[in-house]
């Protein structure tokens, strides 16, 4: 039964890219969005968390450093 759902999809989607078929069908086209030269490619969604996982192991990286600041300099009053 999948392998028949399979074949209909792909024959399906084959058929609506014809364009006699989409006039036939009242199909209206798509409008093609020109990208603009000055704006950045947006980022995919694994590039997005990519930047934020980055941004965050920083983040954490700098306050586990501040925290064994706070220890070393807590030990040095300490065997004053």
């Amino acid at each position: 039964m999948h392998k028949v759902n399979n074949v209909i999809s792909l024959v399906q989607s084959f058929v609506l890219k014809q364009e006699a078929v989409k006039k036939a069908l009242g199909i209206p086209e798509v409008p093609v969005q020109v990208p603009s030269s000055t704006s950045s490619p947006p980022l995919s969604p694994f590039a997005k968390l990519y930047e934020e996982n980055k941004a965050f192991l920083a983040k954490k990286k700098q306050m586990e450093e501040q925290q064994r600041q706070r220890e070393l300099e807590k030990e040095k009053a300490s065997k004053r």
